[in-house]
């Protein structure tokens, strides 16, 4: 319904509406950032902190539409892909390219037990989406997940034990 609206305004409406739209965003953000510095002195709160949850915030939010509109809609596929694509973006990339600046130090305890578990989650989620895809029906995905789940919880305690 929305898509043939918009198929329907002519291409110069769209353009103009696209960068009304990027104007309204920055001076929204600008009033989100000036209103929480102000509300952080009257409170007396670190502006470190209320910078963090800022970021936090207007890093967040955007993903959280698009998940929410997606789910409204029926895409759940899209939903997701933006929680996968977000976290390996912030996994690879952010951390990627703050090493290629400074050495970033990690505690072993991060390598050993987080690390693998979250490349072992992060394929278990390439699988269910696979599972999907293919058509499967619910119920062996159901089951498959909840195999993983034990067995994943398994090589997670025994490899703690291990190490």
């Amino acid at each position: 319904m929305l898509a043939e609206f918009i198929a329907g305004v002519p291409l110069g409406v769209q353009i103009v509406f696209l960068i009304l739209g990027f104007v309204f965003l920055m001076k929204g953000a600008d009033w989100f950032v000036d209103g929480a510095s102000a509300l952080s002195k009257k409170m007396g709160i670190p502006s470190v902190i209320i910078g963090l949850t800022v970021v936090a915030f207007g890093t967040s939010l955007p993903e959280a539409a698009v998940s929410v509109t997606a789910a409204i809609n029926g895409s759940s596929g899209i939903s997701i892909g933006n929680v996968v694509g977000s976290n390996l973006f912030n996994l690879l990339v952010v951390a990627g390219s703050s090493a290629i600046f400074s050495a970033v130090s990690v505690n072993k305890q991060i390598i050993k037990k987080d690390f693998p578990y979250s490349i072992i989650v992060y394929n278990k989620d390439r699988c269910f989406i696979l599972c999907e895809a293919i058509g499967t029906t619910e119920d062996s995905i159901v089951q498959y997940d909840d195999f993983f789940i034990r067995a994943l919880d398994n090589a997670v305690l025994k490899y703690v034990e291990n190490t």
